[in-house]
Order: C-alpha cells, then structure tokens, then sequence
C-alpha cells in the first residue's frame, strides 16, 4: 500500500506539476496537491486532467478543449474561478448536454432517414444511430470547445497571478460550501486572503 503523504510529497518533489519548481508549486495549495496523490495512489489517472487544465491556464503544453475559465458569480464561491477538464465519467454528460442542444426536428429526421435505408440491416441502423447519437455529439462538443467536466478551483490575485487551490464538480450550493470549507481548512497562509 502507497504511503498518501510520501504520494503527495512525491507530487511535490517531480515534474507532475505543471510549473517551474521555483515559483509555481508555490502557487498550489496542498489540498490539490493532495487531491491529486490521492488519485495517482488509488489508480483514478483523471486527475491528469486537472494537471492539463492548470497548464492550459498558465500557457504551458497544448491545452483542453474544455470550456474556459470562468468567475464564480454565486456563493459561496463567489470570487473564485474555476477551469473545467474533461475526465471518462463526463463523457456522458457531454453527449447528453450536446442532444439536448440539438433540433428535435434534425435529430428524429436523422434517425428517421437511417431507419429508412433498406440497403442496412437493423445491426447496421443500430450502429449509424448510435455514432450519430454519440460519437457525432461528443466531436460537436469538442470542436464547439464547450467539453465540461469536473473543475480545476483558483483564485486570481491582485497582480493577475493563478493560485490553485483545489479540485471540484458541478455540485448543489451545500457541496459547494463543503468544498470552500474543506479548502479553508489546510489552506496555507498565502491562500487565505484569497478565499471568499
């Protein structure tokens, strides 16, 4: 069994972290930093999302194509923002989201004109169905550049400068505040001011 605080100093002490050693692992609270060990330690390999995201937000590697980043407006998380990376247990959201966007005049008209296609065999409408539903929606999304997913949680400071403070989800107001509250809890000195 892998030891979580030898994980997270692991994390602390290697190239996981998007950042110059010197400056940006300072500016990563050792919640997140602990969010993240815990993930690697239980095999949850999601979390290299939170990673890419945070690259996305300092301008390091190729980036996401999740939805940008964005000022929680209401509490309790007012004044804090959040990045979205996309991990496997989105996926369905995704494709569900972009359904929902669609006409249902285009969308039964599909089906309708697969359906009518005597040349298939049922298998065959099943699968053009199934990749006009799913694999269509999902590339629709990702070139609409509007993938959600969980949440890379930062503050901005005065100077313009991201501190990351934790990991998070789309979640009712209680699990919000549980989540600000779990960050307030370890959070180091230089993140407090920072905190709503």
């Amino acid at each position: 069994m892998l030891d979580l605080m030898a994980e997270s100093e692991a994390i602390r002490e290697s190239n996981l972290h998007p950042f110059d050693p010197t400056d940006g692992i300072r500016r990563v609270s050792s919640l997140l930093i602990d969010q993240v060990a815990h993930s690697y330690t239980v095999g949850a390999s999601h979390m290299q999302g939170i990673i890419d995201a945070i690259k996305t937000l300092e301008r390091i590697g190729t980036g996401t194509n999740a939805e940008s980043a964005t000022l929680f407006e209401r509490a309790p998380l007012t004044g804090l923002r959040h990045q979205h990376y996309l991990s496997a247990v989105f996926l369905p959201k995704n494709i569900e989201l972009e359904l929902k966007e669609m006409d249902e005049s285009v969308f039964y008209a599909r089906v309708a004109e697969i359906m009518g296609n005597a040349k298939l065999t049922n298998r065959q409408k099943a699968n053009h169905i199934a990749h006009f539903a799913i694999d269509e929606s999902f590339t629709r999304r990702n070139q609409k550049q509007r993938m959600t997913g969980e949440w890379a949680v930062f503050a901005r400071d005065g100077a313009g400068v991201n501190h990351y403070l934790a990991a998070g989800a789309h979640a009712p107001k209680a699990v919000c505040q549980a989540l600000l509250d779990l960050m307030r809890a370890p959070c180091e000195p230089q993140f407090v001011a920072l905190l709503p």
